[in-house]
């Protein structure tokens, strides 16, 4: 209801929530489990807001910075929290980028185009056949397990 009626104030504070509690220092286990909680409860908060939030309920940048929030998690996940030196945290980063998948999905939901478009980018930027680019190829892919076309 609140996403509906006052978007942006709630999605500042959730941007701001999120600022606040992103741990900042150390990098070991318990910070990584740290951060990765707090971007899966703010992932799915937002999956919420961006389900009842009217397209022009927020500015364009804020939309931007959401998508971008989703092909970051995507395209980085094995760079901030490597599932080999972390296994412990699999798990959780499982969760992340469900959580994120799911985002891109409710997101596509009011910006399909924008979405598929930055999609494409992604791809295309990924063409040369290297482990990591298709790792980050194979995110971006399964990221988009939950998108949404406009009937």
């Amino acid at each position: 209801m609140v996403a509906r009626h006052t978007p942006l104030p709630l999605l500042e504070a959730l941007l701001r929530w999120r600022e606040s509690e992103s741990p900042k220092g150390a990098h070991d286990a318990s910070t990584y489990q740290k951060k990765l909680a707090v971007e899966c409860i703010f992932s799915s908060a937002c999956i919420r807001f961006a389900e009842y939030c009217p397209q022009e309920g927020i500015t364009e940048k804020l939309w931007n910075g959401l998508e971008s929030f989703v092909f970051d998690w995507l395209i980085n996940a094995d760079r901030v929290v490597s599932q080999v030196d972390y296994p412990s945290l699999v798990d959780l980063r499982g969760l992340l980028l469900d959580h994120v998948a799911q985002l891109l999905g409710a997101l596509s939901r009011i910006r399909f185009s924008s979405v598929t478009e930055r999609f494409f980018i992604e791809l295309n930027n990924r063409r040369v056949d290297t482990p990591v680019a298709r790792s980050e190829t194979l995110n971006i892919i399964n990221g988009m397990r939950y998108l949404k076309l406009g009937v």
